[in-house]
């Protein structure tokens, strides 16, 4: 993701390298933001030519919405509620659901 690539492979969102959700929480909300729109764009013009292959990848990135939400909790259990690192990842699970809904209505379509 480093240079922006997603890897879709049969259909499953992959992050080379590490989780997908860690990798997100990695880079930031921002960087997060923008790598999340490429998916979409990926998903947008390859993907729902073909609805098994986009229904997949909108599984893997809830995958990866599932790990942050648990990074979350823990992050909230050892941090103020305040901390820049609850609000860096709260940020970047928000973004993660707007663009798994974003697949979801598109996919429906």
């Amino acid at each position: 993701m480093a240079g922006g690539t997603w890897l879709i492979v049969g259909g499953a969102v992959i992050i080379a390298g590490a989780s997908g959700g860690a990798t997100l929480l990695a880079i930031g909300p921002a960087a997060a933001k923008l790598e999340l729109v490429k998916l979409q764009v990926t998903f947008k013009e390859v993907l729902l030519e073909n609805p098994t292959l986009a229904q997949q990848a909108i599984q893997s990135l809830r995958s990866h919405q599932k790990e942050i939400k648990e990074t979350l909790e823990q992050e909230r259990h050892l941090n103020e509620k305040s901390a820049r690192r609850v609000k860096d990842v709260e940020q970047t699970l928000q973004a993660v659901i707007v663009s798994a809904s974003w697949m979801e209505k598109k996919l429906t379509k």
